[in-house]
């Protein structure tokens, strides 16, 4: 199962827990699955269907540019991220 990392301001949700097994086969699947266990935690991550701006998909330490569509496999590990921006 993929493990999805929950940031700190959202465990208020998730009942304090920072991690959470989750079997999907994309991280879109995932956020609805995780959606179900812990009602109104997608509200926070996206909007209009889209990661909300300023927010960044990682995958196993890297960012996923297929965001939501991004396959994942039984060891992905996921975070959801500030985006991170270069100068």
């Amino acid at each position: 199962m993929a493990l999805l990392h929950i940031p700190s301001a959202l465990r208020e949700l998730t009942d304090g827990q920072s991690r959470i097994e989750i079997d999907a086969a994309t991280a879109g699947e995932a956020l609805d699955l995780l959606e179900a266990r812990h009602p109104g935690i997608k509200a926070r991550l996206l909007d209009g269907g889209r990661l909300r701006p300023g927010l960044a998909l990682y995958l196993d330490g890297t960012e996923a540019a297929s965001g939501l569509r991004t396959r994942l496999t039984a060891t992905s590990r996921l975070h959801f991220l500030a985006a991170q921006s270069g100068g």
